[in-house]
């Protein structure tokens, strides 16, 4: 058993794996951490559970842990994060209300995460970086669900963010007849344009 009264201060080392995602347990109101688990992701990984996967000891506060065929894990190594992939995380003896997964995301790229609250039907992107969401257990029985959330892995949804073509596209006249003419100032550098 970990010692209740202490906070922890860094449960996991640095891993030399780049892609993996990292879900802190944190207090909301004291910010201490509670407990810790970890996706890891390298084509070395098999997906099954090994031995090179570690298996989650229940504490007698709070823990969370990856369900990975049916088995709690604290370190889950995994060959590759793949659309449609869902990790169930498993919360469990949860002491208190207020809640924040702080979920680090490294080198997920061809994936976009996304936690999923069972409870509330939310889904909340995860970019790359440091995620804190903010949980709340009330007294409902489904909210205390030890499987209320899963980390799902889903279609990258590429932006751009808002394009400006001001004042380089003229259209006139306004209202066209017959003829629309469409001036492209500095978008094209040609002569002429034929549609």
């Amino acid at each position: 058993h970990k010692a209740v009264n202490e906070g922890l201060s860094n449960v996991f080392r640095s891993s030399s794996t780049s892609s993996f995602v990292r879900i802190e347990l944190l207090n909301s109101n004291t910010q201490q951490l509670l407990d810790e688990s970890i996706m890891l992701f390298d084509s070395s990984f098999d997906d099954n559970v090994t031995a090179e996967d570690a298996i989650k000891f229940t504490n007698q506060d709070e823990t969370l842990g990856i369900i990975v065929a049916g088995q709690s894990l604290a370190i889950a190594k995994n060959n590759s994060a793949q659309i449609g992939n869902v990790y169930p995380l498993s919360f469990l003896n949860q002491r208190g209300t207020d809640y924040t997964f702080s979920i680090e995301i490294q080198q997920l790229d061809q994936v976009q995460p996304v936690l999923v609250d069972n409870y509330l039907m939310s889904r909340t992107p995860l970019q790359s970086g440091i995620n804190n969401v903010n949980v709340n257990i009330d007294s409902n029985v489904q909210s205390q669900n030890p499987n209320r959330f899963n980390i799902e892995f889903e279609t990258v949804t590429l932006s751009n963010g808002d394009v400006s073509l001001d004042g380089m596209i003229s259209l006139y006249p306004n209202p066209v007849k017959d003829i629309l003419n469409i001036e492209l100032t500095s978008i094209l550098k040609q002569e002429s344009l034929s549609i």
